[in-house]
C-alpha cells in the first residue's frame, strides 16, 4: 500500500443550533437559517427600476478596469515577493512560469 497518499477525507455534516434555553421559540421555528425569505405581498418597498443599457455599460466597464486594476496589482506584488521579477522585462506568463 502506498504510505505518502493522504487518507480519504470524510464529508462531516453541519451541526443544527439547539435552543439552550429550554423555551420554545416558535420565531426561530419559522424562520430557517441560510434561506431567503419570500417578500411581502404589501411589500414596504417599491419594486426596482431596470438599469439602462447606458448604465449597464458603464457598470460593466468599471467592472472590467477594477478587475485589470487588481490583476496589474497582483503582478506588481509579486515582483515586489520575487526579486528576480523586479526590472526583469518577464510578460506576465512568463512571471506565472
Amino acid at each position: 500500500e502506498d504510505s505518502a497518499s493522504p487518507p480519504p477525507k470524510v464529508a462531516r455534516k453541519r451541526k443544527s443550533k439547539v435552543n439552550l434555553s429550554g423555551a420554545d421559540d416558535t420565531a426561530s421555528v419559522n424562520e430557517t437559517p441560510g434561506k431567503r425569505r419570500k417578500s411581502n405581498a404589501n411589500g414596504s418597498k417599491p419594486p426596482r427600476e431596470n438599469l439602462s443599457d447606458e448604465q449597464k455599460r458603464q457598470n460593466h466597464i468599471l467592472s472590467e478596469q477594477k478587475r485589470r486594476t487588481l490583476i496589474k496589482e497582483g503582478f506588481e506584488d509579486l515582483q515586489e515577493i520575487i526579486p528576480n521579477l523586479k526590472n526583469g522585462g518577464y510578460s506576465k506568463s512568463a512571471m506565472l512560469q
